[in-house]
């Protein structure tokens, strides 16, 4: 049980920092190096909150959908952990998109 946690919180913790430096290469790229890649919400809490009853990993991920899918808990914790970090890293990935529009679109003059 421990050994799949484990390798599920590597590999995402590898990935987020490659999607971070991937960010910072976009918005340099665009002109914007000032607009960096920031967590609003956190993929390692989402991911241990997927283990909790109730789907208290969907509703911080903003998912009420999945949230509701927790009422199925123990049975949750084989699908909840993992989509609820999965959701969070988007989640970031278009907060970041939304910023880097904003600073194109100011940048523009808005046309």
């Amino acid at each position: 049980m421990i050994a799949p946690l484990l390798v599920t919180l590597a590999c995402g913790i590898t990935t987020r920092r490659e999607r971070e430096e991937e960010e910072h290469a976009t918005s340099a790229r665009l002109g914007h190096p000032e607009i960096a890649y920031t967590e609003d919400v956190s993929p390692t809490v989402a991911f241990a909150l997927g283990f909790l009853p109730f789907g208290v990993g969907g509703f911080y991920v903003n998912r009420p959908g999945l949230a509701a899918s927790g009422l199925l808990w123990p049975f949750s914790v084989f699908w909840l952990p993992k989509i609820a970090f999965d959701s969070a890293v988007e989640t970031n990935h278009r907060q970041f998109e939304y910023r880097m529009m904003n600073a194109l679109e100011r940048g523009t003059g808005g046309e």
